[in-house]
């Protein structure tokens, strides 16, 4: 896990990704950005709808949940999801000490999957936490 997000190279899918955008038409781009903000905007509202506090993203395609208000650190609950709900996120504690107590979530999928995933994440947050410490 360390090596892959530490190594001085980029991934083959990612150069993949990356070779398949820039040989796309730039007229496309226009349409690409507003699929990623709208996914990016319907997750951020459906996380602030389970009681999370999601970091509003700078740009890019992850979003942020802070978890540690659940008393869960990111592994734990990243492990849990996956297990209980078959919904795969990165524990935050993978990128450093200041991802501990975070996930992060992926906007860059299919709106059918995203949709099911915050579904599923949604249902597992209300299964697993008191109202009273989603409010802390």
């Amino acid at each position: 896990r360390v090596a892959s997000l530490q190594g001085a190279w980029v991934p083959t899918l990612c150069q993949r990704a990356a070779h398949a955008a820039l040989s796309q038409p730039t007229s496309s781009l226009p349409e690409l950005y507003r699929e990623l903000h709208s996914r990016r905007q319907y997750a951020f509202d459906r996380l602030q709808g389970t009681g999370l506090k999601p970091v509003w993203p700078a740009g890019g395609i992850f979003i942020w949940v802070p978890v540690a208000s659940l008393g869960s650190d990111g592994v734990s609950f990243a492990d849990r999801l996956f297990r209980e709900k078959r919904v795969r996120v990165t524990p935050g504690e993978w990128f450093g000490p200041a991802g501990t107590g975070f996930v992060r979530i992926s906007v860059a999928i299919e709106d059918g999957r995203l949709r099911e995933g915050l579904n599923r994440l949604s249902d597992f947050v209300r299964q697993t936490a008191p109202a009273a410490k989603l409010a802390a």
